[in-house]
């Protein structure tokens, strides 16, 4: 089961009943244009009220490229401070999560996939293969794929390329 848990217009987030997993976290801002979608690999403990460090990195970067929605899903639904603490509970997969992230895809004008290295590749594809004739995007910069707890400051140069879940 889940709650749909909205306190203002501008916020809201969904949890199962006891708050262990969130499937999505939204943000509308006073201004901007469109819709962000962006997919972290598993969400902190930020809520309708509150940032963590991941969902006021994702909260920035949709402000920094002028979007009036956020979307933030997560490759898993389980709520981690950290990934080592996902990792110890074995990359809990919930069909669920999987059905929700692939709503806000498809509802998004724009995708941003930031879950790193960490996913485990039959959880990515998992989620991904039913998605068709949407374009997801990756942050990239000369090193190759880095995900929003990497990115220190949004202003820097990063490049939007094309992304292909294989």
């Amino acid at each position: 089961m889940w709650r749909y848990i909205v306190e203002s217009e501008y916020s809201c987030a969904i949890f199962n009943e006891d708050r262990t997993h969130r499937f999505g976290l939204y943000r509308k801002f006073p201004t901007g244009h469109g819709s962000l979608c962006i997919v972290t690999l598993h969400p902190g403990s930020g809520d309708r009220e509150k940032e963590d460090a991941i969902s006021q990195l994702c909260t920035d970067i949709a402000i920094h490229y002028g979007y009036r929605w956020l979307w933030n899903a997560n490759i898993y639904s389980f709520i981690a401070e950290d990934t080592q603490e996902l990792k110890d509970c074995g990359y809990p997969v919930d069909t669920m999560n999987d059905a929700w992230v692939r709503s806000m895809v498809h509802a998004a004008d724009n995708t941003l996939c930031a879950w790193g290295e960490d996913a485990l590749p039959e959880d990515v594809q998992g989620i991904f293969s039913g998605i068709k004739g949407k374009d997801l995007n990756c942050f990239w910069h000369p090193g190759g794929k880095i995900e929003p707890a990497y990115i220190r400051d949004v202003q820097r140069p990063y490049t939007i390329k094309k992304f292909a879940v294989s």
